[in-house]
């Protein structure tokens, strides 16, 4: 297909800006063509798979033809037609294996913004499939190639002339599996898919649309995906695939916000070369570039995998108390309370914080909503008058459904789309088990020191120096017990202003706002295990010991202790517990808010 010049494609995203599809019209545009309509060719037909809905549709107008052969996705439609139901499974499927065969592929994205002439980056990407190697250059200017054989990442900046070489993490991404990833996002999550056929350039193409749809207001930025200051609501996705080889022309996705604007548009084209770069030198960068390796020891890998797979061994059906208590002169006060329920890829977390008798009312008013987590605290948090519901958040698999108190009121939040998977954290007996170390743009690096020879554990750290603004240099340190599951046995958090890793000790005459900087030490440690009926270990009591410090002012002391109770495995939960519809109504709506 030929390439469209740069004044094609303004001319286009301005006239989509424009175009709206006339529902009724295109309704009976389909009822009369019904039966006129090819499918697409007889290799591809329906499998035993689940059938996706799809609709076949005749041409668009000029502009949403135009539109196709640029991929920049239109809303979809959700009206079906007795035979026009067809299993795109095996059409994706097709694709994923053709792309397979390949050497090589040439992948050539551009990211547009609505209110920019140009576009804000071009990426040009070759994917060696036989050695599993991405090489990239974006702009003209950053290199990068990512190795998924040897699990490293190598990326050059050319305002320091270093090459930098890091770990990369995940799974080989190749354009099949790609592919793959748009197969199981629409198995999976639902979604509705759109098949047309049309002819392109003279070139016939099957061109499948779905889009995704995503939270949009609500109260936690962090957790909502967002581009720039807006929140994104929709995915649009569109592959453009040539009938000839069953091989994808250009695919695009097209975020939009509440209002329906474009937010953002990734239009990509994909060649199959029969040759690319021997390596990353090839793409420009100098030889006589600085290296610097960041890539972790073999012995560090092996340890995470252990970790790893001990953790996902663990209990997938229970119900759980966790209890925070502070320490004051050696009494022990609960101040916060997590219920967990667990249910496969089913989760609930009911949260409870310590308040004053005040607020026991605003509590058994939803005694009804909050049975099971009230049952569940009564045996270990004896005092109730001082129990308040802080929120109940519920996790089906896909979506995550919220609702907070403020000021003695229910709040619902707005729904949030979490595809990849729990999306808790340090919320349950596996996070608190086997915590991870955060990435500090450091490699992790194995520990040997007297404190795990003594007690027989294998230590993993990593650090960081000051790198300006209110960061201080920064230590993370965890022994796990080989004899108990690999769980965490010791787990250290250091963020100090006399941090002994700190190169340059003349570091804080430099830096700004002092006074804005503050220190934090947490020191955990299990100091009682529980095991599960199959054996496996877990924590049953953890502290937390540590201090706080604001630049020029003393520290002031923290200590907590941790109570994991598991109380039931493999329960009989009640049937409503993990419906959406059976949190606790909110009293008032929030500007956004969603009821589930």
């Amino acid at each position: 297909m030929a390439k469209m010049n740069e004044q094609e494609i303004k001319r286009t995203f301005e006239a989509m800006g424009a175009f709206e599809p006339d529902h009724e019209v295109m309704v009976r545009d389909l009822e009369a063509i019904r039966g006129q309509i090819a499918g697409p060719t007889d290799s591809v037909r329906p499998g035993p798979v689940n059938p996706w809905r799809t609709l076949m549709t005749s041409k668009w107008t000029r502009i949403a033809s135009v539109a196709a052969a640029l991929l920049v996705s239109m809303t979809l439609l959700v009206t079906f037609f007795p035979g026009s139901q067809l299993n795109a499974a095996e059409l994706l499927t097709r694709v994923a294996k053709n792309l397979d065969t390949l050497t090589w592929v040439k992948h050539t994205s551009q990211r547009a913004l609505p209110d920019q002439n140009e576009p804000v980056s071009i990426t040009v990407a070759w994917f060696d499939m036989s050695r599993k190697r991405v090489y990239q250059v974006t702009n003209n200017t950053h290199m990068g190639l990512a190795d998924y054989k040897r699990w490293e990442k190598s990326s050059y900046k050319p305002e320091t002339n270093q090459l930098v070489i890091s770990e990369l993490k995940g799974t080989w991404i190749s354009p099949s599996t790609d592919i793959q990833k748009h197969l199981d996002r629409i198995q999976n999550e639902g979604l509705e898919v759109r098949q047309t056929k049309d002819r392109i350039q003279g070139e016939p193409v099957i061109i499948v649309e779905y889009a995704e749809t995503f939270n949009d207001l609500g109260q936690d930025k962090t957790t909502k995906q967002t581009i720039g200051d807006q929140y994104v609501k929709t995915v649009q996705h569109k592959l453009v695939i040539r009938q000839s080889d069953f091989l994808p022309e250009t695919i695009s996705v097209v975020y939009r916000n509440h209002d329906g604007n474009i937010l953002m548009t990734i239009l990509s084209q994909l060649e199959y070369v029969q040759a690319g770069p021997a390596d990353i030198y090839e793409l420009g960068v100098p030889r006589d570039v600085q290296i610097i390796n960041k890539v972790p020891s073999r012995a560090v890998r092996d340890l995470r995998s252990k970790i790893t797979e001990h953790r996902d061994q663990f209990l997938n059906e229970y119900m759980a108390t966790i209890i925070e208590s502070g320490i004051v002169d050696g009494q022990v006060d609960p101040m916060e309370a997590l219920v967990s329920f667990r249910h496969g890829k089913e989760i609930r977390i009911d949260q409870y914080l310590r308040y004053s008798r005040s607020t026991m009312a605003f509590t058994q008013k939803h005694e009804k909503d909050l049975a099971a987590s009230l049952a569940c605290l009564e045996k270990y948090w004896t005092e109730k008058e001082t129990q308040c519901i802080r929120s109940v958040r519920l996790y089906d698999g896909l979506w995550l459904y919220s609702v907070k108190t403020r000021k003695q009121e229910f709040i619902a939040l707005e729904k949030q789309r979490h595809a990849g998977g729990d999306p808790f954290r340090d919320v349950d007996i596996t996070d608190m088990g086997w915590p991870q170390l955060y990435w500090l743009e450091q490699p992790q690096e194995m520990i040997e020191d007297s404190y795990a020879k003594d007690h027989g554990l294998v230590g993993m750290g990593v650090a960081c120096q000051w790198q300006g603004g209110f960061r201080l240099p920064k230590r993370l340190r965890l022994y796990v017990d080989p004899n108990r599951d690999y769980l965490t046995h010791r787990y250290i958090s250091e963020e100090v202003f006399d941090a002994p890793w700190q190169v340059d000790k003349d570091w804080l005459n430099s830096a700004e706002y002092k006074e804005h900087l503050r220190a934090e030490v947490r020191d955990h440690q299990v100091t009682e295990y529980g095991r599960t009926s199959q054996g496996q270990w877990y924590p049953k009591e953890i502290t937390i010991q540590g201090y706080d410090q604001r630049y020029d002012s003393t520290r002031e002391s923290y200590s907590r202790i941790v109570r994991i109770h598991l109380i039931e495995e493999n329960p009989e939960f009640p049937q409503a517990l993990f419906d959406p519809n059976a949190l606790p109504k909110p009293s008032v709506e929030n500007e956004g808010a969603l009821q589930p």
